[in-house]
């Protein structure tokens, strides 16, 4: 789905050669009760490595820009595959 920063740079960010959120980046993902809530320190924290969409490495600065971002959890063990709920909202840190 998109994404928002909460805290965003003062100029606008290139995609085509910034390394934030780029693929393969490590990232902690935080599910929230509602999209902009605050963290608490008992949240629990899932990790997950950022990923190209399955169109390739070619248009992902287009889609980091459309707010799209892809991640891949399951390498994770102890990840239920229901945590995440289609809709959820999610900080990705």
């Amino acid at each position: 789905s998109d994404f928002k920063s909460r805290n965003p740079p003062p100029n606008q960010i290139h995609w085509r050669t910034t390394k934030r959120l780029s693929a393969p980046n490590l990232v902690a993902l935080v599910k929230l009760n509602s999209r902009g809530s605050a963290l608490v320190p008992c949240d629990e924290i899932k990790w997950a490595e950022v990923v190209y969409h399955s169109s390739g490495p070619r248009d992902e600065d287009r889609r980091r820009q459309n707010g799209e971002v892809a991640v891949n959890a399951s390498s994770i063990v102890e990840l239920d595959p229901d945590y995440f709920e289609r809709g959820s909202s999610v900080a990705i840190i």
